[in-house]
């Protein structure tokens, strides 16, 4: 399928992710980088980045999880350092093959982390529901000015617990599955965001999901796994802040200004709260010791 055959709204069964990512609509992960800065999400855009070590065990994760049936033909196994003249022979064979080449200890990370994940109960029951993975959903959102922003998603699962009834699930690699590290996590990834934006645009193309499960693995040994699902309040908050992200990219789309920092020249800066904070702390504390002798 070709960028132009993709309707709106429409929802599509194993798209290829080069033609899901070519497709100019707004998604979850342009919106973090679009409140923080248009120029920087514009650039984004026009510059996708290579995928990092950890974008790449992520996405084998995935297939093992998601569609373990696919890993062989998609994935090689490099049996030889990379330095060395047989190692990038034999990536050049898989590439050539059009396979990605994996590290023999990736891979082994990755197996160890999909185990993880069907041995822990929770992540097992939402995983283990039927349904579809890798759905690429595509609709329109109508604002409140007139303008229309064309948006996009890609929902790693969409398990049924009851018949029209849905769950979406999305997995995801992490240093630390502390569940308060991962509060943090959520809002600095804008993962909130992505459980609104995604609960939405499955209803925009006829989808009732009810809920959306983030199953959480850290990458590392031990591979502990924690499932999480978002309070009400956190996922309107995550709302308010894609509704300001859409006038945002309409702005932007419309007239093609893309912003920087200081988009009105010269700003004021002061020094982080704490800086006084511990300022104070310090003359409170050289007065004590000055009563005390």
């Amino acid at each position: 399928m070709d960028i132009q055959d993709i309707q709106f709204p429409s929802i599509i069964k194993h798209l290829d992710a080069s033609v899901y990512h070519a497709v100019p609509a707004l998604n979850a992960s342009t919106m973090g980088k679009l409140l923080d800065c248009p120029a920087m999400a514009r650039y984004y855009l026009d510059h996708p980045s290579e995928p990092t070590d950890n974008m790449q065990l992520g996405t084998l994760l995935h297939a093992m999880v998601l569609e373990p049936d696919t890993v062989e033909n998609t994935f090689g196994i490099l049996t030889k350092p990379l330095t060395t003249k047989d190692g990038k022979a034999e990536k050049a064979a898989l590439l050539e093959a059009g396979k990605t080449p994996v590290k023999a200890a990736d891979f082994e990370d990755a197996s160890q982390m999909a185990q993880a994940i069907w041995d822990h109960p929770h992540a097992a029951k939402y995983l283990g529901l039927p349904g579809e993975t890798e759905l690429s959903i595509f609709w329109n959102e109508a604002l409140a000015g007139g303008s229309v922003v064309p948006c996009k998603g890609r929902v790693d699962k969409l398990a049924e617990f009851e018949e029209g009834h849905f769950y979406a699930v999305d997995l995801k690699t992490t240093r630390d599955a502390n569940p308060g590290h991962l509060a943090k996590k959520i809002l600095d990834f804008g993962y909130h965001m992505q459980a609104a934006w995604y609960l939405d645009g499955l209803k925009a193309v006829g989808i009732n999901a009810i809920d959306f499960i983030f199953i959480f693995v850290r990458n590392t040994p031990p591979y502990l796994v924690t499932p999480v699902h978002l309070t009400a309040q956190a996922v309107d908050f995550g709302r308010r802040s894609c509704d300001l992200a859409m006038s945002m990219y309409a702005y932007c789309t419309d007239t093609g200004i893309w912003d920087g920092y200081a988009p009105n020249g010269l700003i004021e800066l002061d020094l982080p709260p704490w800086v006084y904070r511990q300022e104070e702390r310090e003359e409170l504390e050289a007065i004590e010791d000055a009563i005390e002798e």
